[in-house]
């Protein structure tokens, strides 16, 4: 006899080998400024102007062609063909001391991904709801983990089912976190 975890999520998470590597991928990249957004808190993190009609990676070749090097590897290890896309969006995030990202998604895409352009480890990791937390009042979800984090490193990538609910814990160090966002959506 068998218990198996069913129906799992694939969430792909890489870190940059060599710092050649990150340097390649990141030596394209420019940062803008940073602004909080209408209606959120002054505590949570800020955003480059315009983050979800806008994409900051128009212009960065390099760091394009490693997120899909790293979107290929997700999908072949999931058993999918490559498949063609387009990244709906990109922005740069600002997170600073006492700072954080709320629990949210980015459901109209098909894959969101990150990569940690600065951080030192310890300015807030992201971590990821279950999906079946929805169900929390039955028994034996209850007892499930309901959140697993990570803990950023500079020149990692992560990637996830753009519907996965997430967020940043608070930022408790001195250190400005900057990280890149963006979500794809595969032509169908």
């Amino acid at each position: 006899m068998t218990t198996d975890q069913w129906f799992p999520l694939p969430l792909y998470q890489y870190t940059c080998e060599s710092i050649r590597e990150r340097k390649d991928a990141e030596s394209d990249l420019k940062l803008s400024e940073f602004e909080h957004r209408t209606g959120w808190s002054k505590d949570t993190h800020r955003l480059t102007p315009n983050p979800f009609g806008s994409n900051v990676l128009e212009h960065s070749p390099n760091m394009l062609n490693f997120i899909k090097k790293h979107v290929y590897q997700y999908l072949t290890d999931i058993g999918i063909d490559e498949a063609p896309y387009r990244m709906e969006n990109a922005w740069f995030t600002s997170t600073q001391n006492g700072q954080y990202a709320h629990l949210h998604s980015h459901g109209g895409a098909d894959i969101s991904g990150v990569y940690y352009v600065s951080t030192n480890s310890k300015d807030g990791n992201i971590y990821f709801h279950n999906p079946q937390y929805v169900m929390e009042s039955n028994f034996m979800i209850a007892h499930l983990n309901m959140a697993r984090q990570i803990t950023p490193k500079k020149g990692m990538i992560v990637l996830w089912p753009s519907f996965l609910m997430h967020g940043t814990r608070v930022n408790e160090t001195d250190h400005n976190r900057i990280s890149l966002s963006f979500n794809l959506i595969f032509n169908r």
